[in-house]
């Protein structure tokens, strides 16, 4: 019984320590989207991308916000990640074929306003 409980407290100390180490950091990135399209294709894909813990999506100011482990993942990954849906992310440039795949309403200078 004090093996079992040694045991437990052991493993209480390490994850402890694991969670300790966790530390979340937040962004602002400035994006290209266009529409709340755009907004949905953000926020169904970006949360799977290893370490973030939070997104907002702002069409009018055309930001992506993002809370995300640091130990996990980086910012410029996370940019990454924006351009391969089709969209510029800061400094980082969209994919092309992504952007190309978009809707109308999802590109620049599209004239079809947000909906």
């Amino acid at each position: 019984m004090k093996r079992v409980v040694t045991f437990f407290a052991v493993l209480l100390v390490v994850l402890a320590a694991t969670v300790a180490q966790a530390k979340t950091t937040s962004a602002t990135i400035k994006t290209t989207i266009q529409c709340s399209s755009c907004e949905k294709r953000i926020m169904k894909n970006l949360p799977f991308e290893k370490g973030i813990t939070d997104v907002k999506v702002d069409v009018d100011k055309q930001t992506v916000w993002v809370e995300y482990n640091d130990t996990k993942t980086d910012l410029k990954k996370i940019k990454e990640a924006i351009a391969k849906l089709g969209y510029d992310a800061d400094d980082v440039k969209r994919d092309a074929k992504a952007y190309e795949k978009l809707p109308a309403c999802c590109k620049e200078n599209s004239g079809l306003g947000k909906h």
